[in-house]
């Protein structure tokens, strides 16, 4: 079967405002998921995403 036949060879990506949800469409809850935030760091330069940001939330050091 194609993907045009069947729902659960449908790929759904939703680039919310807050998270970012991977799953396919046959699926009500989503099987990804992640923190849709990206950051630097100010001392090191080091580019971070997602849920690692959440881990260091301290806008004294983190560029948003």
């Amino acid at each position: 079967m194609n993907w045009r036949a069947n729902p659960e060879k449908r790929i759904v990506l939703d680039n919310g405002s807050s998270r970012i949800r991977l799953g396919n469409a046959s699926s009500n809850t989503p099987q990804l998921g992640w923190q849709n935030v990206l950051g630097i760091d100010k001392k090191t330069g080091s580019k971070m995403m997602g849920d690692d940001i959440i881990r260091i939330w301290d806008e004294t050091k983190v560029v948003y």
